[in-house]
């Protein structure tokens, strides 16, 4: 994805963009690799595309091996199935994903834990 042509040649960094954007975010979109682990192992992993909106707004686009694999809603914490799996255990993913969400400045790895 290319940048806006106003930013073209530059290089952002993030508290650059947050003063240029001055608090006015109402969308924020990332691409982030998933790491499951089960018993301290490897277990699965996948990609998603997690589109958050003010207020209250969440999409999750989960993929497997590039091929889109589950599309899920969280708006005002309750979770709409909108293709893929439909069993309590990816509900109650997207919920915590939902929790999780924060602006943490200098976050470059995020550990989700469930004990």
């Amino acid at each position: 994805m290319a940048a806006p042509p106003l930013y073209r040649d530059r290089d952002l960094s993030l508290d650059e963009i947050i003063t240029l954007s001055r608090g006015n975010i109402h969308s924020l979109k990332t691409v982030v690799d998933i790491n499951v682990e089960k018993d301290n192992r490897h277990y699965s992993s996948a990609a998603a595309s997690v589109l958050i909106k003010k207020p209250g707004l969440l999409q999750i686009r989960l993929y497997k091996f590039g091929m889109p694999v589950g599309n899920y809603l969280v708006r005002d914490k309750i979770m709409h199935v909108l293709s893929g799996r439909r069993n309590e255990k990816f509900r109650e993913f997207g919920r915590e994903l939902y929790y999780s969400v924060f602006w943490w400045e200098g976050l470059e790895n995020a550990v989700l834990r469930r004990n």
